[in-house]
């Protein structure tokens, strides 16, 4: 079954941009705490950065990470299909 790779270029970028926003709405909420994970998840110290969530980054977040997560989709599809056809036989 070949992947719609439109479909999922899409499907990757609005689940990117929902994560986006709740990232941003927890930073907001606890930005002290969401930094400690993003040191833990980095594996660096990033106790000593600014933690403002404003409104240009809160919307450039959004859509560069559905810019991303649509072209991360949209190759998934692509590779996808390409080596399933070369696997049906």
């Amino acid at each position: 079954m070949k992947l719609n790779e439109k479909a999922l270029a899409m499907a990757s970028g609005v689940s990117g941009a929902i994560v986006a926003v709740i990232c941003a709405v927890l930073v907001w909420m606890f930005p002290v705490g969401m930094t400690n994970i993003a040191s833990f998840w980095a594996h660096m110290d990033f106790s000593n950065m600014a933690r403002s969530v404003t409104l240009a980054n809160f919307l450039g977040g959004i859509i560069l990470t559905f810019v991303f997560g649509y072209i991360v989709g949209w190759i998934f599809a692509k590779l996808y299909n390409k080596f399933l056809g070369k696997t049906a036989a």
